[in-house]
């Protein structure tokens, strides 16, 4: 009953976060989608540069994971 109760005397605040965490979560979906299709599409087009680009985004995306060790 805590969850409901929490939930209807909540409503708006829930509304208004959800909609703030959508709006977030698409802004960087879309930033995302604007670099990586026409990033994407050169890549195919200039073979030679797949290779360092994708062992830059590997390199990229290892980044968070360290940070977290370092927290742990």
């Amino acid at each position: 009953m805590e969850f409901a109760e929490f939930f209807i005397n909540n409503i708006g605040r829930i509304a208004t976060r959800t909609a703030e965490h959508m709006l977030i979560a698409l802004t960087a979906l879309a930033l995302a989608l604007l670099v990586a299709v026409p990033l994407g599409i050169l890549l195919t087009r200039q073979e030679h540069l797949a290779k360092p680009v994708l062992g830059l985004g590997n390199i990229i995306m290892t980044i968070p994971s360290l940070a977290l060790l370092a927290f742990m």
